[in-house]
């Protein structure tokens, strides 16, 4: 019986209000059916009470929906399901990893793993699609900045582990809910690249002094940038293009952070 009552309860989670329009409308007819069983008398007594109590099954069956969801299930809100969305993890207050697909008789945090352009679709088998990353090269000669933008473009197929790869994110991305696979991407690229600021600040600075052409410097840079070939098991080409660079200039105390 107890399993029975959180089956209703699970399955009415996801349209409380549809669901208690049902529930009174069938509890409704059946009050009904009864009555005209009963008599004249007892019909034209249900006619007149009829509309009372379609509301009050309406508003007690909602009412009990909403409670018990609040208190006990996860679901995945219409909010929080876009097109940025690959998957939902629930972590229990018991500290259990969960996929979240359906309405679940647990509470706890709940994280959602995106990517900003949603090329890829993450599948319970595999991946499909491709993600675009943009990441940023800087480096300062005298008061000018350069900032050379570079594309990360990798295209998926295969096999994915979510749960491990929520692993990943959320040790790298912590203290949020929210976790973006570009996001991780860029700290990638990040941490593989500081290495070789030295050669980008060098070849930035023969760029600002005109010794090296547009095609050169861009050339220059993409020998020098970093990025591993299979980040993931499941992806199969990464590929890495640089934007036009973009030239800025700045004097003061704040210049100098």
């Amino acid at each position: 019986m107890k399993n029975l009552i959180k089956k209703y309860f699970l399955f009415a989670s996801d349209w409380p209000f549809y669901f208690s329009i049902v529930i009174a409308i069938i509890s409704a007819i059946s009050l009904a059916i009864f009555y005209f069983f009963s008599g004249e008398e007892a019909t034209n007594l249900m006619l007149h009470k009829y509309g009372l109590i379609f509301i009050i099954v309406f508003l007690v069956n909602m009412f009990l929906i909403y409670f018990i969801k609040y208190q006990y299930i996860t679901i995945i809100e219409d909010d929080d399901a876009n097109y940025n969305t690959l998957f939902f993890v629930l972590v229990t207050k018991e500290g259990k990893r969960m996929i979240l697909t359906k309405p679940v008789w647990e509470k706890g945090k709940k994280y959602a793993i995106t990517v900003n352009r949603n090329y890829l679709s993450m599948f319970s088998h595999g991946a499909d699609g491709e993600t675009e990353t943009e990441c940023f090269i800087n480096g300062k000669y005298k008061n000018s900045l350069v900032s050379v933008p570079v594309i990360l473009k990798l295209k998926y197929d295969g096999v994915v582990d979510r749960m491990e790869l929520f692993s990943l994110l959320v040790k790298n991305i912590p203290n949020s809910q929210e976790l973006s696979l570009n996001n991780y991407l860029e700290i990638i690229f990040k941490k593989v690249n500081e290495p070789n600021q030295a050669k980008f600040d060098e070849i930035i600075s023969r760029y600002a002094q005109l010794t090296i052409s547009d095609a050169e410097f861009l050339s220059e840079i993409l020998d020098v940038v970093e990025f591993p070939e299979r980040i993931f098991p499941y992806v199969t080409d990464t590929k890495i293009c640089l934007g036009n660079p973009k030239t800025s200039a700045c004097k003061g105390v704040m210049c100098e952070k």
